[in-house]
């Protein structure tokens, strides 16, 4: 789907684990980050529509234009995104375990509750922890107010809401669409904000290329100012 690799060749999903299988061989690696990991998109050639067809019995274009009776995307069509992605979360972490024990898996996005309607790209990202495959889950929470709503909801559906570490951002975009450092006291107000919010648990920043020496500063003042005692290890 446009500029993505196809997630549902099996050669692709074949060579993508095997690619981080031997990054966690190679290096001495504590964990392997999924990053924003999704399909990007949805395969409509000859092929997946053929293949969709032989597992469902229905037309992968014809389900596209379907929805649940609630308005949430058609279930067939979730599943099916849902699968791919999936097999190669749970491929890269029973067997990079496998090879490094204890190996930390972890993966960014926007986690969905049980009230949210799914993702219709393969992004599944409570259900890999239920699982055991994801460790880590950074919530990309980049507003200037966090959604601290959503973060809870979504905590309170897993048995493991450590799991859920929130993700402000340290950037704004202008409106002629140059990206810019967002100013330091706010983003030390939003990291002290999820340190009082979900004491004991993780926090991240992103990015690193937008972080300023006016943000270094407020950080070290405020929520950074002690140093950081270890909590939650896998």
């Amino acid at each position: 789907p446009g500029r993505m690799f196809d997630a549902h060749r099996p050669e692709f999903r074949d060579f993508i684990v095997n690619l981080m299988l031997d990054v966690i061989r190679r290096y001495g690696v504590d964990g392997i980050n999924l990053d924003y990991i999704r399909t990007g998109g949805l395969c409509k050639g000859p092929k997946c529509q053929a293949e969709y067809r032989e597992k469902f019995g229905t037309e992968l274009l014809e389900d596209t234009t379907l929805r649940e009776e609630n308005g949430w995307p058609n279930a067939r069509i979730v599943q099916w995104q849902n699968e791919a992605i999936s097999d190669i979360v749970r491929r890269v972490a029973e067997e990079g375990r496998k090879i490094r024990p204890g190996l930390i898996i972890s993966v960014d996005g926007h986690s969905h509750a049980p009230s949210d309607p799914p993702s219709t790209d393969g992004r599944n990202e409570l259900p890999w922890v239920q699982s055991g495959w994801v460790d880590v889950v950074y919530n990309m929470d980049y507003g200037r107010h966090l959604s601290f709503a959503r973060v809870d909801a979504v905590r309170e559906a897993i048995d493991r809401p450590e799991a859920i570490v929130d993700l402000p951002g340290n950037y704004e975009r202008t409106e002629q669409g140059k990206v810019v450092p967002r100013e330091g006291k706010l983003v030390a107000d939003l990291i002290a904000y999820c340190q009082r919010k979900w004491p004991g648990n993780g926090v991240g920043l992103y990015l690193y290329s937008m972080l300023s020496e006016a943000q270094t500063a407020a950080l070290r003042a405020g929520p950074f100012k002690e140093d950081a005692v270890p909590h939650w290890v896998r």
